[in-house]
This record gives C-alpha cells, sequence and structure tokens, in this order.
C-alpha cells in the first residue's frame, strides 16, 4: 500500500539500486566477485551465493575508509559501531545478491561500449588539469583498491547490470491524473489560524484549575522517587579494573635473530623474487575507432609526426603513463609495447578502452637487486615468518602456564608478552570520567569488554584470538558493582528532568481544561482574556511548514473550527483552524509532486519485489555469527 509521506526512504532495494556506484565499489570491493561455499561461519548466503566473516570485515573496513575520505573526518570505531555497520552491509549485500540473481535468470546484459563509455565520463577517473579521462589515474585508484583492470570490468558490468532492473523499475512508472490532482489539492492548501500562547512562567496561574498548590516545585520526596523510578538515568555503572596479557607477533618477531648465513640461504633459494623485470617509460593515444588510431600510426610511423600531433588530428587522447612493467599493463598491449624498441611506437591494439598506440619512451633493462638491497627487507619478511610459527607454539605455552595457576609477571618473564593495565572501565570502554579507553577500544581487541564483563572477579579469562593476529587473556582485578546514586550527586540534573516532565505533564493538564471550556461554548478570546493571555493569528499556513513543523502537523490534523495543541519548548499553544483554503495554483509545469509519487511507488514495488526474490532464491543469515564478528 502506498504510504505518500514517509518521513524516510527506509527500503534498502532503492538505496542499494539508486546510490553512486563508485561507493559502492569503495564499500564492496572486489572480494564479491570469485566466492566459493562458505563454512558453518558463513555469515549469509544467497542461493549458491555466501558471505564470509572475512569478507564481511573487509566491507566494513572500507565503510570506514570511505567515510573518512569523504567527509574527511573520524567516525566513531568501536565494536558495537562495527556490529552495526555489519548488520547493514549484510543486509546490502543480500539485497545485492538478490539483485544480481534476477537480471541473470532475466538475461540482462551491458555491451562492451557501454562500460567503456561509464569509465570515460566517471569524473573519479579523470586529469585534475584536463578534465578528460587518465588512464594513469584509472590504473592508479585500481591499483590502490585491489583491483586488476579485469576485475574491475567484470564488477562494473555486474552493477549496471542490477542497476538495469532499477531503472526499469523506476522507468515508466504511471501515475493515475486523479492521484496526481488529489495529492497537489493536499500538498498546496492553506490554513487560517488563531493561536494564544501560554508560556511556562504563566503555568501558575493555572493551578487552582488544575486542583493543585503549586506547580514545577519538587519536594527531596518528590525528587528520590523520581530518582527511584528511573535508575537507569541516576545509577553509575558498573566499572572494571583489568590487566590484560597481550602475545601479539611484533613482540615475538623482536626476539628472534636470523644469521647472515640463513639470510644468505633464503636469498639463493628465492634470487628470482628479487629480479627486477623490464620496465619502459611510455606515452599512450587513445582513440574510439581503429580508423582513426589507423591514420594516427601513419602520420607518426610514416610521416614522423609526434604522438602529441597526430592524436590531436584524429581527436585522439593523450596519457602519461609513466615507467610500467609488462604485467602491469592490460594483457592486450603487454607483447606489442615490449616488442618495439626505443623511440617508436607500436601499431594500434584493442582493448575494453579503446584503440590505443602505446609511444616507447625510455627502456629501463631487467635488473636483480643484489642481497646488499634486499638483506634489510628479507630479515623481515623471515622474522615476520618465524613469528607467525612460534606464536601459535607460545600460545600453547601461555595456556598452559595460566592453567598451571602462573601470574602474568611471572609469565612475561619466559615468553615476549606484554603486561597491559586497564584502570576502571564500563562495558562500552569508558571510564569514570567518560572518556573512552583506546586500548580496549582497538579493533584488534574487539572481543575484550565481552570477555572482560563475563569473566569473575580475581579470574582469568580463557585465551583469546585477537582480530589482527595475537592472543591475550584478561584478569579482572576488581569489580565495582552498579550503584544508585544519591539524591545530592544528582540534584541539580534530576531536578532539571523532574521539572521537564512536570511541565510537559502540566501542559497537557492545561489543555485537557481549556479545551472542555471551549467545548462548553467559550471562544478561544474569552479563554484568552479569562486568563490574561492574548489571540494571535496566522493567515495562510502551509503543510509545508511556514509556521513551524509541529505547529503545521497539529493543525493540517483537525478539522475547521476545532483545537489542536502545538507541542513547544517554552510552553504550551492552543491553536484554532478558523478557515481552510483549496489552492487556487495550476497543476501545470509542477513537476516536483509527480516525481515524488513516481519514487514511491518505485519503491513500493521494489520492496514487493525483494520480498519476492528473498523466498525465491532462499536467503539465510547467520544472526549468531554475525553477532560475534567482532
Amino acid at each position: 500500500m502506498l504510504q505518500f509521506l514517509r518521513s524516510k526512504v527506509s527500503s534498502i532495494v532503492v538505496k542499494a539500486l539508486f546510490v553512486v556506484l563508485i561507493l559502492s565499489f569503495a564499500i564492496w570491493g572486489v572480494g564479491d566477485i570469485f566466492r566459493g561455499r562458505g563454512s558453518d561461519t558463513t555469515v549469509a548466503r544467497v542461493g549458491e551465493n555466501s558471505l564470509s566473516p572475512e569478507q564481511l570485515r573487509s566491507m566494513v573496513d572500507r565503510y570506514f575508509q570511505a567515510y573518512k575520505q569523504m567527509a574527511n573526518a573520524d567516525i566513531v570505531d568501536n565494536p558495537q559501531v562495527r556490529i552495526a555497520v555489519a548488520e547493514n552491509n549484510v543486509q546490502q549485500w543480500v539485497t545485492e545478491k538478490l539483485f544480481i540473481e534476477e537480471a541473470i535468470s532475466m538475461g540482462l546484459a551491458v555491451s562492451d561500449e557501454t562500460l567503456k563509455r561509464q569509465i570515460a565520463q566517471d569524473t573519479s577517473f579523470h586529469d585534475e588539469q584536463t578534465k578528460q579521462f587518465s588512464a594513469q589515474k584509472f590504473r592508479a585508484i585500481l591499483q590502490a583498491n585491489g583491483w586488476t583492470e579485469a576485475q574491475y570490468l567484470a564488477m562494473l558490468r555486474r552493477r549496471t547490470v542490477t542497476s538495469q532492473l532499477g531503472y526499469a523499475l523506476a522507468d515508466n512508472i504511471y501515475v493515475p491524473k486523479a492521484l496526481h490532482t488529489a495529492m497537489f489539492q493536499f500538498d498546496h492548501e492553506t490554513r487560517d489560524i488563531a493561536l494564544i500562547d501560554v508560556p511556562y512562567a504563566r503555568y501558575n496561574q493555572f493551578a487552582k484549575l488544575l486542583g493543585k498548590d503549586k506547580i514545577g516545585q519538587a519536594t527531596d520526596d518528590d525528587l528520590k522517587q523520581f530518582i527511584e523510578a528511573r535508575k537507569d538515568q541516576f545509577s553509575t555503572p558498573e566499572y572494571r579494573k583489568l590487566t590484560v596479557l597481550v602475545l601479539n607477533p611484533a613482540n615475538v618477531a623482536k626476539d628472534i635473530k636470523i644469521s647472515d648465513d640463513e639470510l644468505k640461504q633464503a636469498y639463493d633459494s628465492h634470487k628470482a623474487e628479487y629480479e627486477l623485470p623490464e620496465s619502459r617509460t611510455l606515452q599512450q593515444a587513445l582513440f574510439s575507432t581503429k580508423e582513426s588510431a589507423d591514420k594516427a600510426y601513419t602520420l607518426i610511423s610514416k610521416e614522423k609526426k609526434s604522438l602529441e600531433a597526430a592524436a590531436k588530428a584524429q581527436n585522439g587522447t593523450v596519457v602519461d603513463l609513466g615507467s610500467m612493467r609488462s604485467q602491469e599493463l592490460p594483457t592486450e598491449l603487454q607483447a606489442p609495447t615490449f616488442a618495439v624498441k626505443q623511440g617508436q611506437v607500436t601499431e594500434p591494439v584493442k582493448t575494453n578502452l579503446g584503440w590505443h598506440v602505446v609511444l616507447v619512451e625510455k627502456i629501463t633493462p631487467a635488473k636483480t637487486r643484489s642481497f646488499a638491497e634486499v638483506k634489510q627487507e628479507l630479515a623481515a619478511k623471515l622474522s615476520l615468518e618465524q613469528s607467525s610459527e612460534r606464536l601459535y607454539k607460545l600460545s600453547d605455552t601461555l595456556q598452559d602456564e595460566i592453567a598451571g595457576g602462573v601470574s602474568f609477571a611471572e609469565i612475561a618473564k619466559k615468553i615476549p608478552a606484554e603486561i597491559v593495565t586497564v584502570p576502571a572501565i564500563d562495558r562500552d570502554g569508558y571510564d569514570t570520567k567518560g572518556k573512552l579507553n583506546n586500548f580496549v577500544a582497538h579493533k584488534n581487541y574487539g572481543k575484550l569488554l565481552t570477555v572482560a564483563f563475563s569473566t569473575d572477579a580475581g579470574k582469568n579469562s580463557g585465551l583469546t584470538e585477537a582480530h589482527e593476529g595475537g592472543f591475550y587473556v584478561v584478569h579482572v582485578d576488581e569489580v565495582t558493582p552498579a550503584r544508585l546514586k544519591s539524591l545530592a550527586e544528582v540534584r541539580e540534573k534530576a531536578l532539571k528532568s523532574w521539572q521537564a516532565e512536570d511541565m510537559e505533564k502540566t501542559g497537557q493538564e492545561i489543555y485537557v481544561k481549556l479545551s472542555d471550556q471551549f467545548r462548553d461554548g467559550k471562544t478561544l478570546k474569552d479563554i484568552a482574556k479569562t486568563y490574561g493571555l492574548s489571540v494571535r493569528e496566522i493567515k495562510s499556513a502551509t503543510r509545508t511548514g511556514s509556521v513551524g513543523g509541529d505547529a503545521a502537523k497539529a493543525i493540517f490534523a483537525v478539522e475547521k473550527n476545532q483545537l489542536a495543541r502545538v507541542p513547544g519548548k517554552n510552553g504550551l499553544t492552543l491553536a484554532q483552524l478558523t478557515a481552510i483554503h483549496p489552492t487556487k495554483e495550476s497543476m501545470e509545469g509542477n513537476v516536483g509532486i509527480m516525481a515524488l509519487l513516481k519514487r514511491e511507488i518505485a519503491q513500493d514495488i521494489s520492496d514487493q519485489l525483494q520480498t519476492a526474490l528473498r523466498e525465491r532464491f532462499d536467503v539465510h543469515i547467520n544472526q549468531k555469527a554475525l553477532e560475534t564478528l567482532y
């Protein structure tokens, strides 16, 4: 059923289909292109598509990175926030996969030419000076995100195919004229209002009317009862002091010494890894047609024109590629580019981006990095490899020592473990002054708070694996139970809250009494005169809030001559609807309501389609795996 005046769009389908593609790429990455069947830890499954915990963590990490880059600001990052982001990403992933499956089953496809045009028009890949597509920037962005050109094109093709399904829902939506007319009249109707304002300062004069001795004054007993009834607002949380024994790869690696003989042996065994292949400094001209590329090639090779001049003559684009290795080029360009001599150009070569003519400006021969050049790098690599192996052996030792009752201090003398003291914190990681503890908030220790608050005082937790590698054990040094604060501690806060609630309650009581008088025959002017108040009038108030959103909502919900209560921050307002004016405006040329109606109808169709697809493709979300992610 159409819900026209929704406060916000809530459909995940619409969000997923009409969001800018680049943000989607930033969040999803390419991990969802190549999938395998998940294990019991699979977070979600749509048909044959599965989402692993590792993929979801990567998606959440990408979300935080994308947010920081787009907003140029930090985002609150703790396990609770990450779980919320993860849940949202799971729903988006499910919707994405449902629409991909449906698009595939419908045989929807997209041409290479369409993809090429999308990439060329994407301003993310445009040079800042020329405002044109830059292959160098395109390649740099792909490399920064860990994508190959083939992977990116595959992902873009799938996104484009699914968007076709989304556009099919949004395009050619028929809106009946009767509905359009009714909504236009509804939206443009205006109303006249008469109002009485009763500020908080005038509430006391209504005490007799309400049968009260005083208004807005609380006794100590009132406040104590108020605090007792709202313990969650006026209690200190439970705090725990912790000692954490951390075994991490970095500390383990410090104790590992690699001899020169070991390094030399490793170098000789993996010498091929240190061979630097030939690289070439390149410029390319990119053309949309083979005919243009052929003519440009002739101008360069036969008539000795420069690459720039030939490209300009044939409406091509010149891009400085810089120093490139063969494997860094698109597959089609690798052999031709590395076959020509320095100063020469390749014959035209076709890729998904168009027709290329590549100029080799300089050739840097292949070489092998010497042992001296790679010694430090190799030592770090071997240390890391050995530390990973040793880490798991040490974790067994740590577990045995803990089981034997050995203290953290003694264990730290035997193995390279670090002792971290955590002052009193609550379940969310905040100390007694409300400051977040950086150690427990680090994503590497996402499960630490759960572990700490499920371990008894004076006891050690079990061995827990850290998110980014390593292990830790938590000892609960001291537990300070939650307690209800005394009136002396919270008097000011309690009084302010009590008065706010009392004023709201009193305002409602005054409104009821004055409404009774109005229904008994008194006019608004009579009521105002009785209590020394004044009546003000507003003409032609609009539904969109020319009198304020709350006032408009209240006055457009009643019939002519009825009263409405308008909520306010400083008191009570009684509003009487005195006149209703249908709009005299013409609908001609007004496209706003039509567009909104189309979006709402499209969303309803999307909601229904998503429901049907969830039944057809067997959607499963592993809530337990999701909850234990961080």
